[in-house]
């Protein structure tokens, strides 16, 4: 019988007391100076003045943001840190546009200025919703309810992982590829749930390569050159569809395997990818002109022939010293993408002065979410009170074809006011325990690469509301979690004792 593939001894061996003592002095560190460096900077570095106790308060919540990471990293570090990661993007979102950008939010053209108070105000609802989604997070890791959920681990020997990534490329890389070209019964709403589950596989088998190949212990230059080939395809495939995440994901799967297996943050990798970011994001708008509302029909060739263009074209400009002025005002605006603290500020003004609360209707999309749309075609969508708050609020017109997404906190203000945010955030602190546990245990495989790819859509997430989000989320991972069964010996892992037991001989014979 085959032996099941065994990660590498640094993921699963336990610290000793003196090591767990060397362990959180080091975390600690770390912490301090993140925090501290942070403060420092944009003390400096503000678009405008920011008052004293405004400032104050936000690097509270960037503390706050930081604990989760930092608990890991004191810790055994055996599980992604994909939560601790996700508290991260809130201090992205909330905290740091802030002295990025004016204190104020364009609505229909035109620049409306918020207050400091009214922005210090939204600020301390932010704060106590970041504290609900922690707490919920870790009680729920320790609840006796939570650990009753089964624990899906999908272990895979070497040559079911290969059967799986075979078929997972193969089929999610046509799937992906066809939806791009236009194929008309793939675009239906009706199998369109189908479509994604059948495309996300190929992200699935990206992580589980890459687990592969980041153990030294089973790395080939052969396997490189195909991994990174796969990688590379996918991006380019994202490119074509005009959205950045879709291109980006693949990427960041990468990076948190990498940062995973080896215990070290991939500085090169981070700096090219917020360059990368940059460039593509100067040439997203120039595309999305010419490709989504231009009158020509542009071929899949043509269209990552172009974005190669746009982005040379960019790239040059960016490194120009003639244009830096332009180009600082450009990394502004591309920051922008990234501020929900205003959008928040401007439905706090809103609410309910202008537009009652939702007395949670937003959240109903969650009862039919249940029932596949092959068996009710005409059921409401995930964006239809999605749209309306965008309409309510005037974030956007009426009936146009884009979306802006209101954020998860203002929706959650929007239906209940103060104390809805903090119940919202609390209750998904505890939904993110629960997939932790189901998914992301030590010994998990499979279940950890379902569970990061489809975490990883939550880091940029959090500006979406809560039916987009969480609306398909438990039946993908279901579903995806059936499909490699039919790949593994089982659901679950073996026992701690047995995998420890294997450690112990694989050290003892180096």
């Amino acid at each position: 019988m085959a032996k099941s593939f065994v990660a590498p001894s640094h993921l699963l061996t336990y610290p000793n007391q003196q090591g767990a003592k060397t362990t959180l002095r080091a975390a600690i560190l770390p912490y301090i100076f993140s925090i501290l460096v942070y403060a420092l900077l944009f003390t400096f570095w503000q678009v405008e003045p920011v008052p004293w106790h405004v400032h104050l308060l936000s690097i509270v919540i960037v503390a706050t943001g930081f604990v989760p990471l930092a608990t890991w990293n004191a810790g055994r570090r055996e599980r992604l840190p994909i939560f601790e990661l996700l508290c991260l993007a809130y201090v992205l979102q909330f905290s740091m546009p802030i002295y990025t950008q004016p204190n104020g939010m364009v609505v229909f053209s035109l620049f409306v200025p918020f207050t400091w108070d009214a922005l210090y105000a939204v600020l301390l609802i932010v704060e106590l919703g970041l504290l609900a989604l922690i707490i919920g997070y870790y009680w729920g890791s320790a609840s006796l309810v939570v650990k009753l959920f089964p624990q899906i681990d999908l272990p895979l020997t070497r040559k079911q992982r290969n059967n799986y990534l075979l078929f997972a490329i193969t089929l999610g890389g046509s799937m992906t590829l066809a939806s791009l070209i236009g194929i008309t019964f793939l675009q239906s709403a009706a199998i369109g749930a189908i479509i994604r589950l059948l495309s996300n596989q190929l992200f699935v088998g990206i992580v589980l390569f890459a687990y592969y190949l980041f153990t030294k212990e089973y790395r080939r230059q052969s396997a490189q050159i195909i991994f990174y080939a796969i990688v590379g395809s996918t991006f380019v495939l994202g490119l074509a569809t005009g959205l950045l995440e879709n291109a980006l994901v693949p990427l960041v799967l990468v990076f948190i395997v990498y940062w995973h297996v080896t215990r070290r943050i991939p500085w090169r990798m981070v700096f090219i990818g917020i360059l990368l970011f940059l460039v593509l994001n100067f040439a997203k708008h120039q595309y999305r002109a010419l490709v989504w509302y231009g009158d020509s029909n542009y071929t899949l060739e043509e269209k990552i022939a172009l974005w190669s263009n746009l982005a040379t074209e960019n790239f040059v400009n960016f490194l120009s010293v003639e244009n830096w002025k332009s180009n600082e005002r450009a990394v502004r605006e591309t920051l922008f993408r990234f501020d929900l603290i205003h959008k928040f500020t401007h439905v706090y003004l809103m609410t309910p002065k202008t537009v009652p609360y939702y007395q949670g209707k937003t959240y109903s999309y969650f009862v039919s979410a249940w029932i596949p749309r092959v068996f009710w075609p005409n059921k409401p969508t995930a964006t239809q009170w999605a749209n309306q708050m965008d309409w309510d609020y005037r974030l956007r017109p009426v009936n146009s074809s884009y979306s802006i997404g209101i954020g998860q906190l203002p929706e959650a203000y929007a239906n209940f006011g103060g104390i809805g945010v903090v119940i919202i955030m609390f209750l998904q602190g505890v939904v993110f325990a629960i997939f932790n546990r189901s998914l992301n245990s030590p010994q998990s495989q499979g279940g950890r690469a379902i569970y990061l790819t489809q975490m990883v859509f939550f880091f940029n997430g959090i500006g979406s509301t809560s039916a987009i989000l969480f609306g398909a989320l438990i039946q993908q991972t279901i579903a995806s979690a059936i499909i490699m069964r039919f790949f593994t010996d089982g659901f679950r892992a073996k026992s701690d004792t047995t995998t420890s037991k294997t450690v112990d001989n694989r050290q003892g014979k180096r």
